[in-house]
């Protein structure tokens, strides 16, 4: 268990931290790919995955 004797001063470093992290960014994100989906309402458990947009789970699926 973390315990903080000073709320004060921990929320200043910590707040100080979050602005290294964005300093230190060393990428921006261009753009957003999306994926578009067209099925049957008659198919279930149809599922995405962002990690992997364009795999669609045959195995999941049913009628």
């Amino acid at each position: 268990m973390l315990t903080v004797t000073d709320r004060d001063k921990a929320e200043k470093i910590m707040v100080e931290m979050q602005k290294e992290v964005v300093d230190q960014a060393y990428f921006i994100h261009m753009y957003d790919k999306s994926a578009s989906y067209a099925i049957s309402k008659d198919l279930k458990g149809f599922s995405t995955n962002p990690a992997y947009p364009t795999v669609v789970r045959y195995f999941d699926l049913y009628k």
